[in-house]
């Protein structure tokens, strides 16, 4: 497939949310520009303050979209090895996503080193400075992490994938973090209804069947089957005279009821939406990270004892200097007046991108 994103159009990218990052990057055809885009995404985190999500939780929500990718292409390819992401480039041209997959964070620091020395001897525009700052701070979080904790993290979420991501792909549904809380809040029974016990005993399995998802004391607890009966129960509530086994209503159905009906609704449009695509990823996802740290692991044990401790050495000297000039540079670069981030500008930030790409705004429908 062609490429689509030009330097110019890569150095435009900003960290706005992971709902913006999901949404853009699913619209974009080459898996070259999906890491492309991911890599300068995540480049622009910055130290962190006030986003969304983790620096952790970010950079696996950009590879669970990547190993969405991959999952589409597996299935017109024959005999695709484990460690393969991209199946249809030559080996050597899957190195880096690979690398991404299998070691997230060593892939973005080598990745933030290359580009900024790219403007070494360049005349720096503002934007350019804004840019080199949010990408040497960024870098600069991923070199200081001594405790290991991000790579911890993203280790912690790789071992239950479908439960956090479920929740991860309801936020990009519904527009953001914050959207997301809204829309299930919109969910919940009003005052009346609470007092004369009002509420259906669909809507009440959905609630209830949902929280058991998230809840890791209880025995459904990321259980997808069970969230989608009841998503599609509840459906059938709303629309008795629909055979769910033939289709599921679509968004125009769903927009035409009202109040909390069409809240919940929605809400279970979303997670049948979610747990399809959950689906789809689940095992090209395993896969990939499994086999490229099993062979990451192989080859380290490969190397002779003498030549890989001569090798740390060598390596630990060299990163040990170049961090120290790293840290150098960044002390005399960072912009001591940069605007903290405003979650409130980023959703706004999130449709405005949408808008400006002529994107709609509905929602696909989902798969039976």
């Amino acid at each position: 497939m062609p490429r689509e994103l030009t330097d110019e159009m890569l150095n435009q990218i900003k960290y706005v949310s992971m709902a913006d990052y999901m949404r853009r990057v699913d619209r974009l055809t080459d898996l070259e520009d999906k890491l492309a885009f991911t890599t300068r995404y995540l480049l622009s985190y910055g130290t962190g303050e006030g986003r969304d999500h983790t620096l952790a939780e970010a950079i696996h929500i950009a590879r669970m979209k990547i190993a969405d990718a991959s999952a589409k292409l597996r299935k017109d390819a024959v005999l695709v090895p484990d460690e393969t992401v991209d199946p249809f480039i030559k080996p050597e041209e899957d190195a880096a996503n690979r690398l991404f997959m299998a070691s997230p964070t060593v892939y973005l620091r080598d990745e933030a080193n290359r580009i900024l020395r790219g403007y070494a001897g360049r005349e720096l525009t503002e934007e350019d400075q804004r840019r080199i700052v949010e990408y040497q701070l960024s870098s600069a979080v991923l070199m200081n992490d001594s405790e290991n904790t991000i790579n911890f993290e993203i280790e912690e979420l790789d071992k239950e994938p479908k439960i956090d991501d479920l929740k991860f792909r309801l936020e990009e549904k519904f527009g953001g973090v914050k959207q997301f809380e809204k829309a299930y809040k919109a969910t919940k029974p009003g005052v009346l209804s609470k007092i004369f016990s009002r509420s259906s005993t669909a809507y009440h399995n959905l609630d209830a069947a949902y929280r058991a998802f998230s809840n890791p004391e209880h025995a459904l607890h990321g259980n997808m089957d069970a969230l989608d009966k009841s998503a599609k129960e509840y459906l059938q509530h709303c629309f008795p005279k629909l055979n769910l086994r033939d289709r599921i209503p679509s968004l125009a159905m769903v927009n035409r009821l009202s109040g909390t009906k069409k809240a919940r609704a929605l809400f279970s449009l979303n997670i049948l939406a979610s747990t399809a695509e959950q689906r789809k990823m689940n095992g090209a996802y395993e896969k990939i990270i499994n086999a490229n740290r099993q062979i990451a692991m192989e080859n380290e044990a490969n190397l002779g004892n003498e030549d890989q401790s001569q090798l740390i050495e060598d390596n630990g000297q060299e990163n040990q200097n170049n961090n120290q000039g790293f840290q150098q540079e960044l002390m005399n670069d960072l912009v001591k007046d940069e605007a903290p981030y405003d979650q409130e500008q980023a959703e706004r930030d999130y449709h405005e991108n949408f808008k400006l790409e002529g994107v709609e705004e509905d929602e696909p429908d989902v798969e039976p």
